[in-house]
């Protein structure tokens, strides 16, 4: 059932039901395509850097993997009032 657990299909489903559901169903799919580019990581967006460090473990800085909590990484709460204005794309 891919609409079931849908908002937490990044950490909670199997790679093959993600698959599945995102090519018949499009619903999880990553955002990000975390294999292309790995070469050149300083040329991704920072979004795409967080995303796939944090959920992929891929693309992160050295010392940094997906075992590092995202309070680390991010004040999420900073700019939280005006974030359609502030936080970038």
């Amino acid at each position: 059932d891919c609409k079931r657990s849908s908002s937490t299909w990044a950490t909670d489903w199997p790679e093959p039901k993600r698959n599945w559901c995102c090519e018949n169903e499009q619903v999880g799919c990553d955002p990000f395509n975390c294999t292309s580019g790995l070469r050149n990581v300083n040329q991704w967006s920072s979004t795409k850097v967080a995303w796939c460090c944090r959920m992929r473990d891929l693309g992160c800085s050295q010392g940094t993997s997906n075992n590092t909590s995202s309070a680390d990484m991010f004040n999420c709460s900073a700019g939280l009032a005006l974030w359609e204005h502030g936080w970038s794309s």
